[in-house]
Parts: C-alpha cells; structure tokens; sequence
C-alpha cells in the first residue's frame, strides 16, 4: 500500500535488495523459535534474562496506573433502564386506567 499511495504517505518505493534484506530480517524470527522450543527449559536457564527483564520487579508507571484506575470504575445502570420496561409500583406511573 505504501508503494502504491506514496503521495500520500510521502515514502519513496524500495528496491529489491531493501525489500529481501526486510524479508530475511522479518524471518530470521521463526528457526530461532524454532530451536528454542526444541531445547528445553535448561538451556533458557543458563541465559541469564533477569539482567535485563526482571518481572518480580516493582515499577511505577503513570500510564498504566491511569488505565487501572479507569478499567476499575464501577458504574452502577439499572438494566430496566436500558430497556424501556417499567418494574413494581412505578409502571403505573403513567398510566390512565
């Protein structure tokens, strides 16, 4: 789509070796998935991971506490009201007869 609507995206087209060196970038993913699922949790644990991703470790974040905070608002809707019927005493509210 970007080499079609490059007036609007202002990109320029690449060429082919642009275009195989971004395919065997974008595959070299699948044989390293690959052999890790091949070798097992041992070898994941001689790798040491912790120095650079540590999920034990507390960390203070304003986005994701501004989601949080607003994911658990609690909002209250009687679900009559979205419906339009009437319940008990008040459904004769309006009425005439």
């Amino acid at each position: 789509m970007v080499q079609i609507l490059f007036v609007f995206t202002r990109t320029t087209p690449m060429n082919r070796s642009e275009w195989g060196a971004c395919i065997v970038t974008g595959t070299t993913v699948i044989p390293i998935a690959a052999m890790l699922k091949m070798t097992g949790p041992g070898l994941l644990k001689k790798i040491p991971f912790t120095k650079f991703i540590d999920e034990d470790k507390e960390v203070e974040d304003g986005v994701v506490d501004n989601i949080t905070k607003y994911t658990a608002v609690q909002v209250n809707i009687k679900a009559d009201a979205l419906t339009g019927k009437k319940k008990g005493p008040q459904a004769n509210e309006y009425d005439d007869g």
